[in-house]
């Protein structure tokens, strides 16, 4: 990952997959803005400097054969792109986050914006350039949208440092599956999680102490997790 090309982080492990963070760009309606191709000559904000979502627009934009030369970019978190999308000063934002955001569901209220989905070429690109993106397609319209919208997304993911024990982790795992129900009531991407997709997306490094809890619940652990 670009972020951390030439200093990688190594020390730490992964406990288990969460939710899919989806990539979410929201256009104002009266932008003009229906793809990303029409973001030519907007004022889009991107995201904050050195973050997820501000390597994802870059990385989004490039499917489209664009970059930042193509158009006004803003670097900003989410709160002032919130803002920025009320006021006019932005035509669209990048974010990436969980289905539903916090701040586009407010955004959506006035019924004034769209969520752009990428269309099959181009997500096809992402999805070829960039292995650890995934297609998501949302299943419930919590924007009022009166359509699905499909993008990329990355999963999240629960790491610990490799300094804790086998005892540790095996503990915390067990007690993240055995009380799976209670996290979902108390947070609706709870649902997202299973023991059957407790390794989709983790890419290596699996602590010792969750790989024992997943094997003593028959879940298969591959090779490169070993």
């Amino acid at each position: 990952m670009e972020l951390f090309d030439g200093d990688p982080i190594t020390n730490f492990q992964a406990v288990t997959a969460c939710y899919p963070e989806m990539v979410q760009i929201v256009v104002r309606k009266d932008s003009g803005i229906s793809s990303v191709a029409d973001m030519a000559g907007k004022n889009i904000c991107v995201g904050a400097v050195g973050s997820g979502y501000e390597v994802a627009a870059r990385q989004i934009l490039g499917a489209y054969d664009m970059s930042y030369d193509d158009i006004n970019e803003t670097f900003a978190d989410q709160s002032t792109a919130k803002n920025g999308i009320q006021d006019g000063t932005f035509d669209a934002m990048f974010m990436c986050s969980g289905y539903p955001n916090a701040n586009v569901t407010e955004l959506s209220l006035n019924g004034n914006i769209e969520v752009l989905t990428i269309d099959d070429e181009h997500l096809n690109k992402l999805l070829e350039a960039y292995p650890f993106y995934s297609a998501f397609t949302t299943e419930t319209d919590e924007y009022n949208l009166g359509h699905e919208v499909t993008s990329v997304a990355v999963k999240s993911m629960l790491v610990c440092l490799d300094t804790f024990s086998e005892d540790e982790i095996y503990a915390l795992t067990k007690a993240i599956y055995e009380n799976l129900g209670d996290i979902q009531e108390i947070n609706a991407k709870g649902n997202y999680m299973s023991l059957e997709s407790a390794l989709s997306g983790i890419p290596s490094d699996l602590h010792p102490g969750a790989m024992k809890y997943y094997e003593e619940q028959g879940v298969e652990i591959p090779d490169y997790l070993k």
